[in-house]
């Protein structure tokens, strides 16, 4: 399993540096270039048949509600980062040999993420008024997924004498604290005059969006610290071993990863 969580942090560090390199224009060398390249054809070959069909549904919605909407290429980057951070949790699942929610987890998790990536795709990266509207996208897909989540848990995996709604209750407000981690930074940078701080920046919006996913780590790292898990050693093995605690250093990980290529690629 160690390899799988290797590759979905290094995938997750190529998506942000290509999203960024979208979003802010960086100047890359011809190294990075090539890398991205690679990334790029990829992506291409995973989506090839799906974005078609993506981009004829956008155009009934056009014929319908009159809608414009537009498929840019930066939909697959959200796709495969927010599909990243879902499997982490069906990966999890699979380790405990809870098949059932991991399954659940791997099919929901795809659905959310190709909606939110194709509703982020649909917005320009450097269009200022989009705001924070970018950033909040995935956040909305991040708490229905742990909402469905929640449901399946509180059906199926709670525990013998407690009913489902005390079950589905402790599971909601872990979602909501959750939610609250990553809407803090969206609700501060809503201030048009904060917001301005990201103005010199192509991607105000994205910029937002950078201040998010730190946040989502800190959540997990937050939640693996009152994680209760049965496993003998110190306390800190026992943090280290928490199926939070992975997710939020694999998130810190990804973000170190990108920050660290493109700082020496400068």
């Amino acid at each position: 399993m160690w390899i799988i969580r290797w590759i979905g942090i290094l995938a997750g560090v190529i998506s942000l540096v290509a999203l960024a390199q979208d979003g802010f224009n960086l100047a890359v060398g011809p190294a990075l270039l090539a890398v991205l390249g690679v990334y790029e054809a990829a992506m291409g070959r995973a989506f090839g048949l799906l974005e078609p069909m993506i981009i004829d549904q956008l155009r009934l919605l056009k014929e319908r509600f009159a809608w414009d909407l537009k498929l840019l290429p930066h939909w697959k980057h959200f796709f495969v980062l927010t599909l990243l951070y879902f499997s982490a949790y069906a990966r999890q699942a699979f380790g405990e040999r809870l098949y059932g929610i991991a399954v659940f987890e791997t099919v929901l998790g795809i659905v959310i993420a190709l909606v939110s990536a194709v509703a982020c795709g649909t917005i320009g990266l450097e269009q200022q008024h989009s705001g924070v509207l970018i950033a909040l996208i995935p956040i909305i897909g991040i708490f229905l997924f742990g909402v469905s989540d929640s449901i399946w848990g509180a059906t199926f995996l709670r525990h013998s004498g407690v009913s489902w709604a005390r079950a589905f209750g402790v599971m909601l407000l872990d979602d909501f604290v959750r939610l609250a981690f990553m809407i803090i930074p969206v609700l501060y940078f809503s201030n048009a005059e904060r917001l301005a701080v990201f103005g010199p920046l192509p991607s105000p919006g994205l910029a937002v969006l950078g201040t998010v996913i730190p946040a989502i780590a800190v959540y997990h790292l937050w939640a693996g610290s009152m994680e209760e898990v049965g496993i003998c050693g110190t306390e800190w093995q026992r943090f280290m071993a928490r199926g939070h605690t992975k997710v939020g250093l694999d998130i810190l990980a990804g973000i170190g990863g990108a920050a660290l290529v493109v700082i020496l690629d400068a």
